[in-house]
């Protein structure tokens, strides 16, 4: 069985049982984050994501599912869509703090003069690296993102991001 959300986000799932969605795949398509696909292995428990060309900005990030817990699927399943819905504002976010972050650190062209980073050029070749979610006792799941500016900002390091996906937090 295929659903298709009006989202772009489409998954398939095997029988169900016991009103459980067992994913066997899950396919993003026509966002931001390009085409991520989350498929499972005969002899493993967990969900793994495969790249196919995905991109969320302008990198191909690594997705992964900490703690998984085939009961949650349906939670997974909402905060993907979370971060699907809300991905402008998530990278709006990103690119606000990569200015702030550069312009704190102080940035330098070749001949040592200081550079004010704007926010088109953070935004320029922005990178997401990672997506993890992570479920809780409490039924809640949590995303963090990690993502990175330009190679020569920041001196390759990174920021990160916190979701709360249930109670729709950034």
């Amino acid at each position: 069985m295929k659903q298709n959300f009006t989202l772009g986000i489409s998954y398939t799932c095997g029988e169900e049982k016991k009103d459980l969605i067992k994913i066997e795949e899950l396919v993003f398509e026509d966002s931001k984050l390009g085409t991520i696909r989350f498929f499972r292995y005969d002899d493993c428990d967990e969900l793994i994501s495969e790249g196919l060309n995905i991109k969320f900005g302008k990198f191909n990030p690594s997705i992964e599912i900490s703690i998984y817990k085939e009961e949650y699927n349906y939670l997974y399943l909402e905060a993907l869509r979370y971060i699907y819905e809300n991905q402008d504002e998530i990278l709006d976010n990103y690119y606000k703090e990569a200015v702030e972050v550069c312009n704190d650190w102080g940035v330098y062209d070749e001949d040592g003069n200081s550079i004010t980073i704007t926010y088109e050029y953070a935004s320029e070749d922005f990178k997401i690296s990672e997506i993890s979610l992570y479920s809780y006792k409490n039924k809640e799941v949590m995303a963090m993102l990690w993502g990175y500016p330009s190679s020569d900002l920041l001196g390759g390091h990174g920021l990160d991001v916190s979701i709360n996906c249930t109670t729709k937090e950034i």
